[in-house]
C-alpha cells in the first residue's frame, strides 16, 4: 500500500458511526448533505431550525453539528452552536458553512471561534473538514 493510499483509508474508517446533526432551512440542502454522510459511514440527521436540531439532540446527542449561518428568522449558525453546546457540553464539535460575502456577516461569523467554509463546499473539502475536526479531538 502506498502512503497516501494508507491515509485515504485510515480517514474513511474515522468517519464511520460518527454522529452529525445538519441544521440547513433548505430542504434540497440537507437532503443532499444527508446522502453524502450517509455514504461515508456517518450516522446523521437534520433539522431546519434551530428548536428542531435542539429536539433532535435531546434523543440523539451528534458528536458534530454543520450548520449554515443564516437560517429563518434572522437566527444564525452560531446561535444554533451556542445553543446546542449549552444543551450537550462545550466539546460539541462544529462546522458553519455561509454563503455570505457580506463583511460584518463573515465577521459575526469568524467571531463565533467555529471553522467557517464557504459556499460552494465541495464534498471532497467537506470530508477533510470533518477529518480534521475529529483529528483534533483526540
Amino acid at each position: 500500500l502506498h502512503e497516501h493510499q494508507v491515509i485515504a483509508t485510515l480517514s474513511e474508517s474515522r468517519l464511520l458511526g460518527v454522529k452529525v446533526l445538519v441544521v440547513d432551512d433548505e430542504k434540497a440542502v440537507r437532503e443532499g448533505m444527508l446522502h453524502l454522510l450517509r455514504d461515508w459511514g456517518c450516522e446523521s440527521e437534520a433539522a431546519e431550525s434551530i428548536e428542531e436540531a435542539l429536539s433532535l439532540a435531546r434523543v440523539t446527542p451528534p458528536n458534530i453539528v454543520i450548520c449554515d449561518y443564516r437560517l429563518r428568522e434572522q437566527r444564525t449558525g452560531a446561535e444554533a452552536i451556542v445553543e446546542l453546546r449549552a444543551l450537550l457540553g462545550n466539546s460539541l464539535l462544529a462546522l458553519l458553512i455561509t454563503g455570505d460575502t457580506a463583511p460584518e456577516r463573515l465577521r459575526e461569523a469568524q467571531a463565533s471561534g467555529v471553522p467557517l467554509m464557504h459556499k460552494p463546499v465541495s464534498p471532497d473539502q467537506l470530508y477533510r473538514a470533518l477529518v480534521e475536526l475529529l483529528e483534533n479531538v483526540e
